[in-house]
């Protein structure tokens, strides 16, 4: 078992109602990402989901993962031989250590710090975004109904035509699909 599996084994401390309230604050995750700089998967690690991902995103696509964290997603699929990812998370914590993290793979992977319901990226730039449990996150916002119409959008600007949107959420099908 390598030292960044093991850090991930780690069990998730319970949360509290007020604290999932905070997912939607940059301040709660510069703040977790300073007392929790070790690798952590939210809902799924990539060999759970790279049959869905291996399904709708080629190895050779653009590739956006929105609300990276400190999450090994991008790595695995660096790893299985994806050629371009980039990621962003509006924590300029957690990109910083991310970047530093995988330096090796700075050919492959981008790291930059961006709020993702106002995304500074061209349109039709991507082939398939991935969210791992930011759109979740953006339901925990002030005024989220704007900030999820806003996230929604700015997907669909930066997917390219044909492109794919895969969200891993805890949400509830028919709350989500409403979107």
């Amino acid at each position: 078992m390598t030292d960044e599996t093991q850090e991930m084994s780690d069990p998730e401390p319970k949360r509290s109602f007020s604290e999932t309230c905070n997912y939607g604050k940059m301040n709660y995750w510069d703040a977790r990402y300073m007392n929790f700089s070790s690798p952590f998967e939210w809902y799924c690690g990539f060999a759970d989901i790279e049959d869905i991902i291996t399904r709708y995103c080629p190895k050779d696509a653009n590739v956006l993962i929105a609300g990276s964290g400190n999450s090994l997603l991008s790595k695995d699929m660096c790893d299985r031989g994806y050629s371009f990812i980039r990621n962003i998370d509006f924590s300029r914590v957690v990109i910083d250590q991310m970047k530093m993290r995988y330096k090796k793979y700075a050919d492959i992977m981008k790291w930059e710090q961006m709020n993702c319901i106002d995304m500074l990226i061209d349109d039709n730039a991507f082939d398939c975004v991935i969210d791992k449990g930011t759109l979740d996150s953006i339901f925990c916002t002030d005024d989220v109904e704007i900030a999820v119409k806003r996230y929604c959008s700015e997907v669909e600007r930066v997917l390219k035509p044909h492109g794919v949107w895969i969200v891993i959420s805890c949400g509830a099908p028919e709350v989500r699909l409403e979107l």
